[in-house]
This record gives structure tokens, C-alpha cells and sequence, in this order.
């Protein structure tokens, strides 16, 4: 099966598929076509109800070229003309039944898709997008990748001490990434060390190779066997929690060892104070 073919130029059908193209009422998902290319599809009834939402009108009312939907039937009439102009296809969503017998790969969570030669405009009927936003950065990406090549070429005629400057960055990074490898080497030799005598195995950074942020690659600091603490959690966060709570604790001991000796704090519910060995330090002050 061929990949759709390249929109022909229809302005007004372009303004509005660039006006709804990511906006959030479509609930738009990914899918398998041709067979592994992934691309966003949709609902019928979804883009009706983005053309006619605020966002929609909004657009509308600051690019002239947008038309004024008022109704579905407006609606409908320009996602036809989206249709036309070839910048969405219709497509039917196959079962997973369906894509083994078609010896088509299958893939969790994304769903494989069939180009339908007609539309029907069924409220679930699905639309799949042949059309992308052009990135307004994507000359100046280009630039700036040209001249650095460009610099990076000219490397040979740098002054001196800016030369200097790239030799001793470049190190520092090696020595960075290195350490890094050192570390994840060191993991791996203590988790293989305590593996047969402390099983399921001591690591030292858990979370070093999740999905996670830089600093929350780092925490907790250890962990046993597989598991391997998310950094969103209830688990991490639970455990962030006992941390804190471990630290109001010595820090309140520390406050009660700092107070004065002629005070004495009863463990009752009341929490009353009793002065009396401080009574006696003032009489004998007195006499």
C-alpha cells in the first residue's frame, strides 16, 4: 500500500487543517501505516466539534482566510473540502486479528491503520492527517548547522587560546562521560558481588538508567534486586516522606536535649510542664 499522496495547494483547505491540527478536542492517536510509519488519526465527530469550538473561532477572527463556521453543516461542508484537497484520508482501524492475518506488525498501543477509499462521514469514522505544520525554525536550523560545520572546519585557523579553551572542554566532558561509565561499572560489580550472599542484590543509583529526570537519577541512593524505584511513584514518594519525617524527629530530640535541665516534659497527652527543680535553683539563688 502506498503512502498518501503530497496535498495539492487548496489555501483555505490548508488554513484550516494548519487551524485544528493539534488541537486538543480531536483526542488524536497514533497508528501503524505502511506498515511501521506512525502517524496521528482521529474521529469524524471530534473535528466537527473542533471546527466548531472557541479555539477555532478565536483563529478565525485573526487570519481572514479562515471561513466562519456557524453550524455542522458548515462544519462538514469545509471538511470536505480538507478531504479534497487531500490533506486527511479516511481509514479503517484494524483488529489485531485482523493485522496478523495480514501479516502486518503489531504494536501495543498502536493501533494498524487502512487506507478506506470513501468517506462516509460517520460520527466514528476515522481520519488519519497528511499534513504537517512546517517548522518556522527549520531554515534558521539550518543555518546555524552550516556555519557550525563551516567553524568547525575552520578549526585549524581559531586563535590560540580559544583552541585551548575547546581542548580543555572537550577533556572535561570525556572525563565526565567516563566517570559516568565507571560508575554504571562499579554498579553492576557491586550488584553481581552481593547478588549470591544478600539476595536479590544491592544497587547502588537504582534509578541511573530510567526514564527520568538527571537528578532523579540519582535518588534514592540504593535499592534492592529489581526494584527499581519510579521517580513518580507512590513508593519514592512514601519514602521521601519517611525521609522528612526522620528529620523532624532527630531535630525535635535535638530541641528537647537543648532544654533546660530543671524542666521536665511528661510523655502525657496534656503535655504539661512541671517547673519545680527550677523552683528550687531560684531559692537557693535567693538565699
Amino acid at each position: 500500500m502506498s503512502s498518501p499522496a503530497k496535498p495539492p495547494q487548496n489555501p483555505q483547505a490548508i488554513a484550516i487543517a494548519k487551524a485544528i491540527r493539534h488541537n486538543p478536542l480531536l483526542k488524536q492517536r497514533q497508528g501503524l501505516l505502511n506498515p511501521v510509519k506512525k502517524i496521528d488519526f482521529f474521529r469524524y465527530k471530534r473535528v466537527i466539534r473542533a471546527l466548531l469550538s472557541t479555539e477555532y473561532k478565536s483563529k478565525q477572527q485573526r487570519s481572514p482566510i479562515l471561513p466562519v463556521i456557524a453550524n455542522e453543516q458548515d462544519a462538514m461542508k469545509y471538511f470536505i473540502e480538507v478531504i479534497k484537497a487531500g490533506l486527511v484520508y479516511p481509514v479503517n482501524k484494524l483488529e489485531v486479528s485482523v493485522a496478523r492475518e495480514k501479516n502486518l506488525p503489531v504494536e501495543r498501543g498502536f493501533p494498524n491503520l487502512e487506507i478506506d477509499p470513501k468517506a462516509t462521514l460517520q460520527p466514528d469514522e476515522y481520519y488519519l492527517w497528511n499534513y504537517e505544520i512546517p517548522n518556522p525554525y527549520a531554515l534558521l536550523y539550518g543555518v546555524l548547522f552550516l556555519a557550525a560545520v563551516f567553524g568547525l572546519i575552520l578549526f585549524p585557523l581559531w586563535p590560540y587560546k580559544l583552541r585551548l579553551g575547546v581542548w580543555y572542554l572537550s577533556m572535561g566532558c570525556l572525563g565526565l562521560l567516563a566517570g559516568f561509565f565507571a560508575m554504571a561499572l562499579v554498579r553492576l560489580v557491586i550488584f553481581c558481588a552481593t547478588y549470591p550472599i544478600l539476595s536479590p542484590g544491592f544497587w547502588l543509583f537504582p534509578n541511573l538508567f530510567a526514564d527520568c529526570g538527571f537528578f532523579e537519577s540519582f535518588v534514592p541512593l540504593y535499592g534492592w534486586g529489581n526494584e527499581v524505584l519510579d521517580p513518580k511513584s507512590a513508593k519514592l514518594q512514601e519514602w521521601k516522606q519517611k525521609k522528612v519525617q526522620k528529620a523532624a524527629k532527630k531535630e525535635k530530640k535535638s530541641k528537647e536535649e537543648e532544654a533546660p535541665s530543671g524542666k521536665e516534659i511528661l510523655p502525657s497527652s496534656d503535655k504539661k510542664v512541671t517547673t519545680t527543680g527550677r523552683k528550687v535553683l531560684l531559692e537557693e539563688v535567693e538565699e
